[in-house]
């Protein structure tokens, strides 16, 4: 009794202490023998259990053995939950000399019950208030639960139509294109989307989530599968994916019709901006100021129109991925002295200033020569187009080492917000300043990042809200040889 793990207690009739273990010290929480004193068996009970103890557990111990569940409160006031069994020790007489109790500390068990009782509780709430359908199988894949009311919702049955059913009863029937096999990998896959049939035959679409049920020794006791449905979100996706063709389709047909139209409008251009220039040139006699006055307007107007046709013939070529360069040797020398030409015509009649701080070398370069004046036009039209009235445009050439040249194009303009920086090379993407609408087609700059690009060269920005841009390209130079 000494030595047991369990408390033992001889108590008076009348339920005082007269021996009490070590372990039964502990379970009370008593420090010394003389704590014991006094001490009455039924005020260690709880207040909840003292009535029951006191008429109806006391009595019947009294009586002959009992056992059964009684809470007992420590000195220190914690609760302890106690397996009592107890009964009497007859004195000479035959009457109760002393009653004994053997109390088995179940404080722990009781704790863990009353959490399995509180999980269960939590997952079963779970499980009839979840929106999905919950399905569970045995190993041979028949059902054994579903969860209500989801699962009638969902498929039509009710709980005790499915129960030892098996689960194919609510898969698709299989198609070609569905093997069995195929089936029953989907139906073992984590997650999967599969076509479900309702009770009425009609089909839905519903994403399956699986989890594998476990025994004690880790072997298989069945599956959990909650469905959810995703007809509504798989239409949404249909519809998105029939607007995405269309609206490919209808941006190849703009592709194809700008392509269209930039040939028909490029074709007479081409020789009235060559008898303007040559006019302009003197090639056919002297002109009177008035004339040559009209004349440049002209031909800024004609070159306008014919570095936009340029500008959409190069974008359809770029997104149809057909536009290549025809490389040769080229003197970029040449080319900007062609570009400057007409930078010269756009700044006289905007009353700008052109400075021009190039070295006297030629500048060899891999490239193609109209494609380059494509790049320097559309630069030096936005250097006229975006500056002030009396402003001025720099064409600045240095080099960066002896086998990189930096072409740079700077103006006095309105600038450009630091955050259009990032977009001004994206397709249509236009920035105007505040107030205005801005002009151009929004294409120009981005054909020029990608002839730069099939170029091998680099494009560097730099610009201040009302004070100016820069725009350079640094081009890599062809050896001498």
């Amino acid at each position: 009794v000494h030595n047991s793990q369990d408390a033992v207690v001889l108590c008076s009739p009348k339920g005082a202490f007269v021996y009490a273990n070590p372990s039964a010290y502990e379970f009370f929480g008593f420090q010394r023998r003389e704590e014991t004193v006094l001490t009455h068996l039924h005020d260690l009970v709880c207040p909840s259990d003292r009535e029951r103890f006191e008429t109806t557990v006391w009595p019947r111990i009294l009586e002959g053995p009992w056992e059964g569940e009684v809470r007992f409160c420590r000195q220190d006031g914690r609760t302890q939950v106690g397996w009592l069994r107890a009964g009497v020790v007859p004195g000479d007489t035959g009457t109760p000399e002393f009653a004994y109790a053997i109390i088995r500390d179940i404080s722990h068990l009781k704790a863990a019950e009353e959490a399995v009782r509180h999980a269960e509780e939590y997952y079963r709430t779970l499980f009839r208030t979840s929106r999905d359908a919950v399905v569970v199988t045995d190993g041979s894949e028949r059902i054994v639960d579903v969860n209500e009311p989801a699962f009638p919702n969902m498929f039509g049955y009710l709980r005790h139509e499915v129960l030892g059913q098996p689960l194919s009863m609510l898969t698709a029937h299989e198609t070609e294109s569905s093997s069995a096999s195929g089936l029953e990998a989907a139906l073992r896959a984590e997650r999967a989307t599969l076509k479900w049939r309702r009770k009425d035959g009609s089909l839905f679409t519903g994403e399956a989530t699986l989890g594998v049920l476990q025994d004690a020794n880790a072997g298989l006791r069945g599956y959990v599968r909650v469905i959810r449905d995703v007809s509504e979100r798989e239409g949404i996706l249909q519809r998105l994916e029939q607007a995405y063709h269309d609206l490919k389709s209808l941006d190849e047909l703009k592709d194809k019709f700008l392509a269209g139209i930039s040939h028909d409008l490029r074709a007479p251009l081409v020789p009235v901006r060559a008898f303007l220039e040559k006019l302009l040139q003197g090639r056919w006699g002297p002109l009177t100021l008035r004339q040559e006055e009209f004349l440049r307007y002209c031909l800024i107007g004609v070159s306008r129109e014919m570095i936009l046709v340029e500008e959409l013939l190069d974008y359809t070529r770029i997104r149809s991925g057909s536009l290549t360069l025809r490389s040769e040797k080229v003197d970029l020398q040449d080319v900007i002295r062609a570009s400057l030409f007409l930078l010269k015509i756009l700044a006289e009649t905007n009353r700008l200033t052109v400075v021009v701080d190039m070295p006297v070398e030629p500048i060899p370069i891999m490239g193609d020569y109209n494609k380059l004046l494509r790049i320097f036009h559309n630069l030096f039209s936005n250097a006229v187009k975006y500056n002030r009235p009396g402003g001025h445009v720099t064409v600045r050439g240095k080099w960066e080492g002896p086998a990189r040249f930096r072409v740079s194009v700077e103006d006095s303009g309105i600038g450009i917000p630091q955050e259009d920086l990032r977009r001004i090379f994206d397709d249509f993407y236009r920035v105007g300043d505040s107030g205005t609408v801005a002009r151009g087609s929004g294409i120009g700059l981005a054909v020029v990042r990608e002839l730069v690009r099939l170029h091998g060269a680099e494009l560097d920005v730099q610009s201040t809200l009302g004070v100016g841009s820069m725009f350079a390209v640094i081009f890599p130079v062809a050896g001498q040889g």
